[in-house]
């Protein structure tokens, strides 16, 4: 099993970094009406890349 932690700081930058990526969905929706259902197939790519990285 893992046990791995961020620090303080660390986890306080994934949360900046979770924040810029929902400003940038929200404004490629807002510019090209992007429903939910393909930023959410855009994040869920991302997602299996860096599952896969490995």
């Amino acid at each position: 099993m893992n046990h791995f932690q961020f620090t303080d700081e660390q986890f306080i930058e994934i949360r900046e970094i979770w924040r810029d990526i929902n400003s940038q969905c929200k404004l490629l929706q807002e510019q090209t009406g992007c429903p939910d259902s393909e930023i959410v197939k855009m994040i869920d790519s991302a997602k299996s890349y860096w599952e896969n990285k490995r």
